[in-house]
């Protein structure tokens, strides 16, 4: 047998004629002891003329299930965490397959146990299926998969608030950061403003003093030019023009020869 949780711990099949065991699977045998105690009891109760489904806590066994109907009473004995909608879908489940198994063969039998051979096997196919809650029903296997999340998230909050000095030191970090960031971008405009005037005078200066040299220059190398050519052809030139139209021209050669002497 596989080992079990102990949350299904036996099943039993009795006769409500006379009260007699037909068959008894112990699925969980750590409380073997106990199980014939409690079943005798519960065999003979006056409640299973009264009452045709019911569950009971044992502090001995757990929890005790039964459901009957006319000529048997089918048991269950789980933990008493086990969930009561669940214990009665295996007694539904083990009703329903041992009518298949037995049939009319619990009308004839004289001792206890005496159907164990036909239905044992069906009744530890049935308990080791139901042992695990959550593979037979839905709704306990959300609750766990919510309890899973749940463990999930529980840790996930521990750890935030255990890092929580970490995350204020790295808000504190960033705020300077952002601060540093805005003066370091206030700077670099300062400096960028301050860079285009210093290279706006430095080529205004540069410019004046190419122009200097340049008129300089011209100045230095025009100028001979300029009185040469002023001196023996511009003048003569304008004052024989103008002794010309006045109609004199010994006094235009005359004033041609006082020019040359003066100009000389």
């Amino acid at each position: 047998m596989a080992p079990t949780t102990g949350n299904v711990r036996l099943l039993s099949v009795v006769r409500l004629s006379d009260r007699l065991v037909l068959t008894t699977h112990v699925h969980y045998p750590v409380l073997k002891s106990v199980y014939d105690d409690v079943l005798a009891k519960v065999a003979n109760s006056n409640m299973l003329e009264t009452r045709d489904k019911l569950t009971v806590t044992s502090r001995d066994v757990g929890a005790i299930h039964y459901c009957a109907d006319a000529t048997l009473c089918f048991i269950v004995m789980t933990a008493a965490s086990y969930p009561q909608r669940v214990a009665f879908k295996l007694l539904e489940e083990l009703k329903e397959q041992y009518a298949a198994s037995v049939g009319t063969a619990a009308d004839s039998v004289t001792r206890s146990n005496a159907l164990n051979s036909k239905a044992c096997r069906m009744m530890a196919r049935i308990a080791a299926r139901y042992e695990d809650i959550q593979q037979v029903d839905q709704l306990a296997r959300i609750q766990g998969e919510t309890t899973v999340i749940r463990d999930i998230m529980h840790d996930n909050i521990s750890a935030i608030i255990q890092r929580g000095d970490d995350i204020a030191e790295l808000d504190d970090r960033a705020a300077t950061l952002a601060v540093d960031a805005k003066v370091f971008t206030q700077e670099s405009r300062q400096v960028k403003r301050s860079m285009i005037v210093r290279n706006f005078k430095l080529w205004t200066v540069l410019a004046i003093v190419l122009i200097a040299i340049a008129v300089w220059v011209a100045i230095a190398f025009l100028a001979p030019v300029i009185y040469i050519a002023a001196r023996y052809v511009v003048v003569p030139a304008a004052l024989w023009i103008y002794d010309q139209f006045k109609g004199d021209e010994g006094a235009g050669l005359n004033s041609l020869v006082r020019l040359g002497y003066w100009i000389g």
